[in-house]
C-alpha cells in the first residue's frame, strides 16, 4: 500500500504524498467531528475491549439517559470553552446534568479535547491512565457524545455509571429525537416520493403514445421509465444502507468482548 502514498519526482527519489481525508479515514477511522452512529458505537466497543483486557467481565451498555446529559456537556465544551467536568457557570456538575433527565449512581465522566478520530480518543484515555477505572465492575452504563472543535478534531465526552433511571423529561426528549429523521433518510425518502410521481406521469404518457401508435414517443417514454425506476432503486439502497449502518453499530456495541 505504501506505493499508493508515495509519489516519484525527478531523479531525487521519493517524497510523501499528503493523505486525502478518505485515505486517512481508512487508516485511522472516520473523523470525529462528523462522527457517525456506527463510529460512536465503535468507541463503546473499544471501551469494552479495554475492560476485557484488564480483566473486567461485565460489558458497558449504551444508555440513552446518559447520552442526553453527555450531549449537553459536549455542546458546552464546544460553545462555552469549558475543558473539564464543571460547567461554564462554575457550579454545574455531571450529576446535575444527568439529574435533569433522571437519577444516576456511580457516575464518572471524561472529556477528551482535540481527538482526530476514535482511535485517538481511546489512546488519550489509555495514556492518561483513565482506563484503570474501567476495571470497576460496577460500571455498566455508558454514553458518548461529540462536537466539532475544528475541521480535523473534536471534543469527546464519555459518561459512565453504575446505574441510571430516566424520568418523564427524558422519555419525552427521547421520543422527540426518534421522530426526527436523519438528513440522509429524509432526503432519500423525499426523493423517492418525487421520483414515483414522475414515474406515474411517464407511464401515463407511454400509455397515451401506445394508444395513438406513436412508436417513437412510446420508446422514449419506455427509456425514461427505466431510468426513473433505476433512480428509485438507487435511493432505496441509500435507505437500506443507512439502516444497516445503524444496526451494525448497535450489534457491535452489544458484543461481549
Amino acid at each position: 500500500m505504501l506505493h499508493n502514498m508515495l509519489r516519484r519526482f525527478g531523479s531525487g527519489g521519493r517524497r510523501l504524498q499528503v493523505l486525502s481525508r478518505q485515505q486517512n479515514a481508512r487508516l485511522n477511522g472516520p473523523a470525529l467531528n462528523d462522527m457517525s452512529t456506527t463510529t460512536k458505537y465503535r468507541l463503546l466497543r473499544a471501551l469494552n475491549v479495554i475492560k476485557r483486557v484488564r480483566g473486567a467481565q461485565s460489558p458497558l451498555q449504551f444508555s440513552d439517559v446518559l447520552f442526553l446529559a453527555a450531549r449537553e456537556h459536549a455542546a458546552e465544551v464546544c460553545t462555552q470553552g469549558i475543558t473539564g467536568s464543571v460547567g461554564a457557570d462554575g457550579k454545574t456538575l455531571p450529576t446535575d446534568r444527568v439529574g435533569r433527565w433522571g437519577r444516576v449512581a456511580g457516575l464518572e465522566d471524561y472529556v477528551i479535547l482535540g481527538a482526530a478520530n476514535d482511535l485517538h480518543a481511546v489512546m488519550d484515555l489509555i495514556l492518561k491512565g483513565n482506563t484503570k477505572n474501567l476495571l470497576n465492575g460496577y460500571l455498566t452504563k455508558a454514553a458518548i457524545a461529540t462536537c466539532p472543535i475544528s475541521e480535523t478534531s473534536a471534543a469527546v465526552v464519555i459518561y459512565l455509571a453504575e446505574n441510571v433511571m430516566g424520568n418523564s423529561n427524558a422519555a419525552m426528549e427521547l421520543a422527540r429525537m426518534k421522530q426526527v429523521r436523519t438528513p440522509l433518510n429524509a432526503e432519500a425518502e423525499l426523493r423517492i416520493v418525487q421520483l414515483k410521481q414522475e414515474l406515474l406521469g411517464l407511464v401515463a404518457q407511454e400509455r397515451s403514445a401506445r394508444l395513438v401508435r406513436d412508436v417513437i414517443k412510446e420508446r422514449a417514454m419506455g427509456d425514461a421509465i427505466a431510468m426513473t425506476v433505476a433512480k428509485i432503486k438507487a435511493q432505496e439502497r441509500r435507505l437500506v444502507q443507512a439502516k444497516i449502518s445503524v444496526d451494525e453499530g448497535k450489534r457491535a456495541a452489544k458484543l461481549k468482548l
